[in-house]
């Protein structure tokens, strides 16, 4: 389930990104919290508070982590508003 969400993401965000550093990085980030999430269901918004708790508070990489949650949300909005029904 997390590899269905993760690589669209991956391939949309090298358009977005041109850093490949820092799209490795936002990956990590991303299959964190997908797996965290897969792994504790629930509301998303209270997922995403507990996976942020677990993880180091350095404000240089809680940005980071926002940020690249930011990403994958963004991807996940132009995703659904752009499927086709079936």
């Amino acid at each position: 389930m997390i590899a269905t969400h993760l690589a669209p993401f991956i391939a949309w965000l090298a358009t977005r990104e041109p850093d490949a550093e820092l799209r490795r990085r936002y990956r990590e980030h991303v299959q964190s919290y997908l797996s965290f999430a897969a792994a504790h269901g629930g509301p998303s918004e209270r997922n995403h508070l507990a996976w942020d708790a677990t993880l180091p508070q350095l404000d240089w990489l809680r940005a980071e982590r926002a940020t690249a949650i930011s990403r994958f949300v963004e991807h996940c909005t132009i995703i659904e508003r752009t499927r086709i029904p079936t």
